[in-house]
């Protein structure tokens, strides 16, 4: 057994389960939601993208929690991955646009954008990426209402 299957073995087997809620514990959905009405657009969606990001990287994880960069292909722990985007804004919460990716292609490579598209049109189907583009550019306005962010945060 090498010292990384030992680490593995060891910690990811306990801390590889998610959590049962997110929900506060002692409140109920009605107040919850009357609670985050009355949070500012702002608030709820950085509050509805945690939830929607770590939705979509677990998704993907194997049963210990591990999960490969789309982009890649360096495999790690789902909570040492970020949802990259392949448009930014207007398709923030579309499940074809987010996608497990480290750091490096993420942040320091901006999205490794040419690998994205190839990943995108081989998972998804040939045109997917170019459909994402155009679906982005036709979105003008808000890509969510309060209502669907708080959908949001519930459904996940």
């Amino acid at each position: 057994m090498t010292l990384r299957e030992f680490y593995i073995a060891l910690f990811v087997g306990k801390n590889c389960q998610p959590t049962t809620s997110h929900l506060p514990l002692k409140m109920n959905k009605d107040k919850y939601i009357t609670k985050l009405k009355k949070l500012s657009y702002p608030k709820l969606v950085k509050r509805a993208w945690k939830v929607w990001s770590e939705k979509r990287r677990k998704e993907t994880a194997d049963h210990r929690g591990y999960v490969a960069c789309i982009t890649c292909g360096v495999v790690k722990h789902w909570k040492e991955l970020q949802a990259g985007h392949f448009r930014h804004n207007h398709l923030d919460f579309h499940i074809k646009n987010i996608n497990p990716q480290c750091v490096h292609c993420n942040k320091f490579l901006h999205g490794n954008l040419g690998n994205y598209a190839i990943w995108l049109d081989k998972t998804y189907g040939f045109g997917t990426a170019e459909s994402l583009k155009l679906m982005a550019s036709k979105e003008k306005d808000r890509p969510c209402s309060k209502d669907e962010l708080i959908q949001i945060i519930f459904n996940n």
